[in-house]
């Protein structure tokens, strides 16, 4: 793993992602270590300064911050911190392609590492007006999925969405983010309007599930998004549940539900957003 660039170790988590891979700890302990002595290269030259995190920054790098991860017989520090490790880290760097790509495959594993995290929540927020709509939806997305909250990524992203043009995020990618703020238990402010948009102006093209998710971040911080998109989530969760009352006939032996319709869970969410919101049918 030492002798992989950036891309190299983005793309190799996120086939692991694609192929349904169960990676060993020692292995996500590896590609992690590698991943985070580039960031933290990459963020000293952002900053113009060779001082590294702090002190003990160099030797618990490797380390697993979780207990779980400790009880699992990975490798340890003394595994993975040979010199191996530090050749190229200086001259390379995570692109925001590959940033976006190592953000979602780690939230997508489950490799909670916070020295890792840290990194990339700090590499997100320099870079955010470099990351595509998706690549701010996959790190923002990763860092709550994993439980971990860093207030700069989150004012970065969202104050990004918010300046770029209206039409550039697309309704999952909000959706991501509004999912994240929710988990955080991070208000939105000013910036509900831009993520909001995309779902009312698809209408009932957009995916059900993602005007779901917009209704329980409006009412988990009790937010009125005004008439006109309140009636535009309303028609999209109303044409997506009558949709879904449907194929939920059609597919009751197997269960299935396809990708973008409400489940049962999205529903009950709904309807508790909805009453929340004092909606009403008239």
């Amino acid at each position: 793993a030492g002798a992989l660039s950036a891309r190299d170790v983005a793309s190799v988590l996120h086939g692991m992602v694609a192929l349904g891979a169960r990676p060993t700890m020692a292995t996500l302990d590896r590609l992690g270590y590698r991943a985070h002595l580039v960031l933290q290269a990459q963020l000293r030259q952002q900053r113009g300064t060779g001082a590294a995190d702090g002190p003990d920054d160099a030797a618990d790098a490797g380390r697993r911050t979780d207990a779980s991860a400790d009880a699992s017989g990975g490798a340890t520090e003394s595994g993975v911190a040979g010199g191996a490790f530090t050749r190229g880290t200086e001259s390379d760097a995570f692109s925001p392609q590959s940033l976006s790509m190592l953000a979602h495959a780690l939230g997508r594993l489950g490799y909670a590492n916070s020295r890792l995290l840290s990194g990339v929540a700090a590499a997100g927020a320099a870079d955010a007006a470099r990351l595509s709509p998706q690549g701010l939806a996959n790190v923002l997305w990763a860092t709550a999925r994993l439980d971990h909250y860093f207030p700069e990524l989150v004012h970065a992203v969202l104050s990004e969405v918010s300046r770029r043009e209206e039409g550039s995020l697309k309704p999952k990618e909000a959706a991501m983010i509004m999912w994240a703020l929710q988990t955080l238990r991070h208000h939105p402010q000013e910036n509900a309007r831009a993520l909001l948009a995309p779902l009312a102006a698809r209408g009932t093209a957009a995916l059900p599930v993602d005007a779901a998710m917009a209704l329980s971040m409006l009412a988990t911080f009790q937010m009125s998004p005004g008439r006109p998109v309140m009636a535009a989530l309303k028609r999209i969760v109303e044409s997506g549940a009558a949709e879904a009352a449907a194929a939920h006939a059609a597919d009751a032996a197997r269960g299935d539900v396809a990708a973008g319709q409400l489940g049962a869970r999205e529903l009950c969410a709904c309807l508790w957003a909805l009453a929340l919101l004092g909606e009403t049918r008239s």
